[in-house]
């Protein structure tokens, strides 16, 4: 979203271009203004702010109602521009880039929650292992340590899963016994006299296994249910954990194109639909749901890569893991080793460390879940609605970027045509565009930030065409940036060459890093379209403010569970709403929004 790295480019080559309003809206040169909002990302923006998952169909409408009593208390006249719903062909990178980390999130996501039920499985298996004989404990902690040590994964064909196991034991009625239990082992290993051992797949049929520890099933036979169901348990956990930790593929582009395809066959079919009367009770909205299920069941590919928080929990539990064994160290990954638990396994780790460290991680990877729950659960298509329905209601002027534009482009496009004075986002977009980009919007209590695109490219001593390749080679929503290229060395090499074709000419190595040329070049067309070329206004537009229903606003929020709250604010006589059920009073009103981003910061790297 937006071109990438500009404003810290800005920040370092020309803080001057940046005008900082402490005042916000009440400052002489804001107050009294005309601003066109970027109502999509803004709503996006209010709906992250709310920490409470449950609360964020609510935090939009209470961001929007605040957010133009402010500006209206300062007589700033406000002009909101949503984007047209529909398939965006220019944006399709940047579509792809999304949704494979919407895919890295939702894997992430998976992840904790396997973790979490392993984590529960071993604390009670744990709690178990006190109760059975310490001569069972020993042997079963044996046999899992010849299996886990430092031998290739042992194939899930060679050693039975617990599932599979305990489905024949629901089988029979008489399947608790210690024989059938053992005898089962036998049916699942080559045969009843083949030794269990760690199979490596790197070899041929015609190769050799290299010799190790072998298992016999029937050194098992004797150990009592309760021990055997321990065993089974413990087995199953190892075994999930060494798969949470074994690479899988990386996302393929064909399994992202066809994720693609799906959602626009959905947003098709979602168009065709005759629409709803209004009511009360806003329809829930179930397409970020199809989808997920639509991404895990074209991309899943097996865990995804760890964040370091995530893995510092997966070295932890392997080294609790670990410690039940004999020798410890022989089953640790090198990378656990290095863990902060590593300290405890040298010490010796007993049962009631094992069960501390297990409830710290119990209670720690719930709210890591909750991180990539929070990047998933974006606004839905009922929320874009309601936010429209509730900004008519107060009668601010509302328009709709057709496509291929989007909000931000047709604000620019109403600023440079004299039309408004600034545009509303935090889409660097509009610098492109050579526009008034007003940043900050969403935050009360942080400055109002402008940044106007046309007086940058004057400082920068660019031509418009130079300008608009200096950002397009920053990388856009329409383009990629070229590997090694950042912001310092492609002003220079736009200062040298003037364009994006000539560099390519005259710097080889810069165009040997790149993949495809002419899809690159194809992409870099595509940019220069779309912010090259300024969206149309429509004749008649209308920008006027239109009628406050201040009843009809307060009814329809009280539908959404929302009250209105006199701000006591002396300077500026306006109304604040809050969530019903948490009403707060006037002295303890906290208006500020937490400034969070909607694209993630990592995106996945398709092959």
């Amino acid at each position: 979203m937006g071109i990438n790295d500009l404003m810290k480019w800005i920040r370092k080559a020309h803080p001057e271009a940046i005008r900082v309003y402490p005042k916000r809206w009440k400052d002489p040169a804001i107050r009294g203004k005309k601003v066109a909002i970027d109502a999509t990302l803004i709503t996006h923006r209010f709906h992250f702010a709310i920490p409470d998952e449950a609360e964020r169909g609510r935090g939009s409408l209470i961001g929007w109602y605040n957010l133009m009593q402010t500006m209206r208390a300062n007589q700033v006249q406000p002009i909101v521009i949503w984007d047209q719903r529909g398939v965006r062909d220019w944006k399709a990178p940047e579509a792809r880039k999304r949704l494979a980390t919407r895919a890295l999130n939702l894997g992430r996501v998976r992840h904790e929650e396997s973790r979490l039920e392993r984590l529960r499985s071993l604390q009670e298996v744990i709690r178990k292992l006190k109760g059975i004989d310490e001569e069972e404990r020993k042997l079963i902690l044996g046999v899992i340590q010849v299996l886990y040590s430092r031998q290739p994964f042992p194939a899930t064909e060679t050693l039975p899963t617990t599932s599979t196991i305990f489905a024949r034991f629901e089988k029979s009625p008489d399947s608790s016994s210690v024989s059938d239990q053992t005898a089962i082992i036998s049916q699942d290993t080559s045969s009843p006299s083949t030794s269990v051992s760690p199979k490596n797949d790197n070899v041929t049929s015609n190769e050799s296994v290299p010799s190790g520890p072998t298992i016999s099933p029937d050194i098992l036979s004797n150990l009592s249910g309760p021990a055997l169901e321990c065993f089974f348990t413990l087995m199953d956990i190892y075994q999930q954990y060494w798969s949470s930790i074994t690479p899988h593929d990386p996302i393929r582009t064909k399994e992202i194109s066809d994720v693609l395809e799906h959602v626009r066959d959905l947003e098709n079919l979602h168009q065709t639909i005759e629409p709803l009367p209004p009511s009360p009770t806003p329809p829930m909205d179930i397409s970020t749901e199809v989808l997920d299920e639509k991404i895990e069941e074209v991309m899943s590919v097996g865990p995804a890569p760890e964040t370091p928080r995530q893995a510092q929990l997966t070295k932890i539990e392997g080294g609790i893991l670990a410690s039940l064994l004999d020798t410890p160290t022989t089953f640790i990954p090198d990378e656990v080793e290095k863990s902060t638990s590593s300290d405890m396994l040298e010490r010796g780790m007993d049962d009631g460390m094992r069960m501390k460290e297990l409830e710290i991680l119990i209670e720690t990877s719930p709210n890591i879940k909750r991180v990539f729950e929070k990047a998933l659960d974006i606004p839905t298509t009922a929320i874009f609605e309601r936010c429209k329905e509730l900004l008519v209601k107060m009668g601010v002027p509302t328009l709709e970027a057709e496509i291929p534009f989007e909000g931000e482009g047709l604000a620019a496009s109403l600023a440079k045509a004299g039309l408004v004075d600034f545009v509303g986002t935090e889409d660097s977009d509009v610098i492109a565009y050579e526009g008034p980009l007003l940043k900050g919007l969403t935050s009360t209590k942080e400055p109002l930030t402008l940044i106007d695109g046309s007086n940058l490219r004057t400082l920068t001593s660019l031509s418009s065409s130079s300008f608009l390749d200096f950002c397009i080679l920053l990388g856009t929503d329409a383009s990629p940036r070229i590997p090694n290229v950042g912001p310092i060395n492609a002003y220079k090499l736009i200062l040298q060459y003037s364009s994006i074709e000539s560099i390519l000419s005259n710097e080889p190595n810069i165009k040997n890093r790149i993949e495809d040329l002419e899809e690159f070049m194809r992409l870099v067309k595509n940019a220069r379209e779309v912010f090259g070329k300024l969206p149309p206004i429509h004749q008649g537009i209308e920008l006027k403010q239109g009628y406050l229903d201040k009843v009809g606003v307060e009814k329809f929020l009280v539908q959404n569970g929302i009250g209105v709250l006199d701000s006591g604010d002396e300077d500026e006589r306006f109304e604040v709403v809050y969530d019903i059920e948490d009403a707060p009073s006037v002295g303890e009103w906290d208006e500020s929004w937490d400034d969070i981003s909607l694209t993630m910061n990592r995106s996945s790297k398709t092959s």
